[in-house]
C-alpha cells in the first residue's frame, strides 16, 4: 500500500505511537517475568545472588525508565510526522527522545556482563581466557558509554540539541537539522528496537538459570532423555540418586539445582569400591550396610559360626579321603 500523499489528512493522521508503546511495554513486561523467575530461582535453592544478577536487574530497571522515558516521547509526539507537530511538542520530543535513548543503550549492555559471569562461573576458564571475556565485556560498556556521551554532549550547551531558541556550538552545523528530520521519520523504528534488544539479551541470559523452576514446573526434563528425566525427577525430590540408599542426600540434590562454582560431580560407589551406575536394577543385588544381618550357621564338626547376610560368601568343601591302617 502506497503512501498517501504529503499534506493530506491521511498523511496527517499516520501515528505510530500506539505501536511504539504497545510493543516496548510488551517486552519489557515479558523480560521482567524472566527477571523475576531468575531470582525466585536462585533465593529458593541456592539462598543467594550472584554479580550475573545483579547486572540484569540493573538492566532491567534501565530497561524501565527508557521505555518510561519513550512514553513521554510518544506522548510529546513520536510517531507521528514531525511537521504536524507544534514547536513545543518538537522541542519535547526531541527531549524525551534523546533522553531514553541513553538508558535503553546501557540496557543491553549490562546483561552482556551478567552472561559473562554466569560462564565464568560455570565453565571455570583459564586466566587467560577469563580476562579475554571480561576484556570483551568491559570494552563494550566503555564503547556504550562514549556513545551515550556522544550522544549528549555533542552540542554545548546541550540545552541546544531540544531547545530551537538556545544557540549552541555542535560538533557539526549540521548535526541538529539531520537529527531533527531523522527524529521525525525514523526515531519511532530506532526506539522500538532499542528496546527490543535490550529485553532479549536479558531473557537470553536468564534462561540457563531458569532450568530448575522448568523442571518443577514440568515434572521433568523437556529436553533430556527418558533415563536423565528419571534420574532427575527422583533427585528434585530430594532423594538420593542411588536407590540402594535408603536416606535422602540434600546436599546432592542442592547440587543438582545449583549454579555455583564449578564442582566434580560425586561418584557413587558401593562397599567394594565399584562405581554405581544410576537407575540400574544392578544397584539392589547386594544392599549396603543398611541391609546387612547375621545368621548363626551350624555344623556338626565346628559348631557354630556368625555369617553376615547381604554379603558375598566364598565356601569351600573339602573331602579328604584315607585308608585306616591295622
Amino acid at each position: 500500500m502506497s503512501n498517501p500523499p504529503k499534506g493530506s489528512e491521511a498523511w496527517k493522521a499516520q501515528d505510530k505511537g500506539p505501536a511504539i508503546l504497545a510493543i516496548c511495554w510488551s517486552f519489557t513486561a515479558l523480560s521482567s517475568m524472566f527477571v523475576f523467575s531468575r531470582v525466585y530461582v536462585r533465593w529458593k535453592f541456592v539462598g543467594k545472588l550472584y554479580n550475573d544478577d545483579y547486572f540484569v536487574i540493573l538492566g532491567l530497571i534501565c530497561g524501565y525508565i527508557s521505555t518510561s522515558l519513550s512514553t513521554l516521547a510518544v506522548a510529546s509526539g513520536t510517531g507521528r510526522h514531525l511537521d504536524v507537530l507544534t514547536l513545543e511538542q518538537q522541542q519535547n520530543n526531541m527531549l524525551w527522545t534523546t533522553a531514553a535513548q541513553c538508558p535503553g543503550i546501557m540496557s543491553f549492555g549490562l546483561p552482556k556482563l551478567a552472561v559473562i559471569c554466569l560462564l565464568t562461573r560455570l565453565l571455570n576458564p583459564g586466566v587467560f581466557h577469563k580476562w579475554f571475556l571480561w576484556w570483551l565485556g568491559i570494552w563494550c560498556q566503555l564503547t556504550l558509554a562514549v556513545t551515550v556521551v556522544l550522544l549528549i554532549g555533542r552540542c554545548t550547551p546541550a540545552r541546544a540539541l531540544w531547545d530551537f531558541s538556545v544557540t549552541g556550538t555542535c560538533f557539526d552545523p549540521s548535526i541538529l537539522i539531520n537529527y531533527s528530520i531523522y527524529a521525525g521519520d525514523e526515531t519511532p523504528d530506532l526506539v522500538v528496537w532499542t528496546v527490543i534488544e535490550g529485553s532479549t539479551i536479558i531473557i537470553a541470559s536468564s534462561i540457563p538459570v531458569l532450568h530448575p523452576l522448568v523442571d518443577i514446573l514440568l515434572k521433568r526434563n523437556p529436553f533430556a532423555s527418558t533415563r536423565e528425566r528419571t534420574g532427575r525427577t527422583a533427585r528434585s525430590d530430594g532423594d538420593s540418586p542411588s536407590p540402594s540408599s535408603s536416606k535422602p542426600r540434600p546436599s546432592l540434590a542442592r547440587h543438582t539445582y545449583e549454579l555455583g562454582q564449578r564442582k566434580a560431580k560425586p561418584i557413587l560407589r558401593d562397599w567394594l569400591g565399584f562405581t554405581i551406575a544410576e537407575d540400574e536394577s544392578q544397584e539392589d543385588m547386594l544392599s549396603p550396610v543398611q541391609n546387612s544381618y547375621t545368621q548363626t550357621v551350624t555344623s556338626s564338626n565346628s559348631g557354630s559360626s556368625q555369617v553376615e547376610l547381604g554379603r558375598i560368601i566364598r565356601t569351600d568343601s573339602v573331602t579328604i579321603m584315607y585308608d585306616e591302617k591295622c
